[in-house]
């Protein structure tokens, strides 16, 4: 901005001076006239350099003795107009620098306990937390653990002035990356994983309480006859899901997730998370029993099994002993434990 007054400056100097004598000019008696034809009738006395003429048409022009005098004037003009106009450049500029502010993210899992009993810690859901703030094309990253103090709650600085989207997952795999809209677990490992957005400002929100909903289905094994000393592993293949997440449309990325899961030689409940959709649907999931060298134990096909995010479903029943299975089945909310029988 101040070099533009300075070009306006030189390219115009010829008429700032021409109108810095009009408004310096000195007592017009002690000047020489000069008859200028101009349709004027009237000029007012007050500007001391024109004067009102009887003669229609002519407008006494003055021209000042003391030139040195003048242009001391006009560059003192000058330089007080430039002197406003940059201290008002400057205070726009200021009003457009950004304004840091500091923001409070709350994150908390939505569970039937958390609306009815008490609230469940986000630490007791998820392992990792991973936030991106996205205002545009710059886009914030933020992540936290387990071990981090104060895990669940992160406080972001950012511009007031500013509209952002946030973007949030939490989740139990080693990391995850927002890519085009797609967040990507490492390894496209599927876990416990829920999922949060919104938009806000900071010059209207400064603390945000994010309820976090789960975006996977959990298929939940439990094994009721003894599990031999060979096994040591079960692999589990569940048929047309997804291991990716669009943050507008949802689910994508359709596989057929194989999950193998070492037997701690003490538990004989499995869980297996697949991110499915919020609507019901059916798969076919395989389990078979895997011994040190990789080589089948047993297997067990079960068809049609009912998944859907944010739900449940149970089987439970012998897996080694060759009984009849149950193939009535329900699904529930995800912390109901009613079961389908095998």
């Amino acid at each position: 901005m101040y070099n533009f007054f300075v070009i306006l400056f030189v390219r115009f100097r010829k008429i700032l001076y021409f109108c810095t004598v009009s408004l310096f000019g000195t007592n017009i008696r002690s000047q020489k006239m000069v008859l200028v034809p101009h349709a004027v009738r009237t000029i007012p006395r007050t500007l001391g350099v024109r004067h009102q003429t009887k003669q229609l048409g002519i407008i006494p022009f003055y021209k000042p003795k003391n030139n040195k005098t003048m242009k001391r004037k006009f560059m003192f003009f000058c330089a007080a107009m430039a002197a406003v106009c940059v201290g008002c450049s400057s205070e726009n500029e200021e009003r457009n620098v950004s304004e840091p502010t500091e923001v409070t993210l709350m994150f908390s899992p939505y569970t039937m306990e958390a609306m009815t009993r008490t609230a469940v810690s986000i630490a007791d859901v998820v392992t990792h937390l991973n936030v991106w703030l996205v205002n545009g094309d710059d886009v914030i990253s933020l992540q936290q653990t387990n071990s981090d103090a104060g895990f669940g709650t992160i406080t972001a600085t950012l511009d007031r002035t500013k509209t952002y989207t946030l973007y949030a997952v939490g989740h139990k795999a080693d990391g995850a990356t927002l890519s085009d809209g797609v967040i990507s677990f490492t390894d496209d490992k599927v876990t416990h994983s829920m999922f949060y957005t919104t938009t806000f400002s900071p010059a209207t929100t400064t603390s945000l309480s994010c309820l976090m909903q789960r975006i996977v289905a959990d298929f939940r094994m439990e094994i009721t006859d003894d599990i031999p000393t060979s096994a040591v592993k079960f692999r589990f293949t569940i048929a047309s899901v997804f291991d990716r997440w669009n943050v507008t449309t949802g689910a994508t990325h359709g596989i057929d997730r194989v999950s193998t899961v070492n037997y701690n030689g003490t538990s004989s409940i499995f869980n297996i998370y697949a991110i499915v959709t919020d609507a019901q649907t059916t798969h076919d999931v395989i389990v078979t029993a895997l011994d040190e060298n990789d080589q089948e134990v047993q297997t067990r096909a079960f068809a049609d099994v009912p998944l859907r995010n944010g739900y449940k479903t149970n089987y439970r029943g012998t897996f080694f002993i060759d009984t009849p299975m149950s193939m009535s089945f329900t699904v529930n909310d995800w912390n109901e434990y009613d079961t389908v029988d095998f």
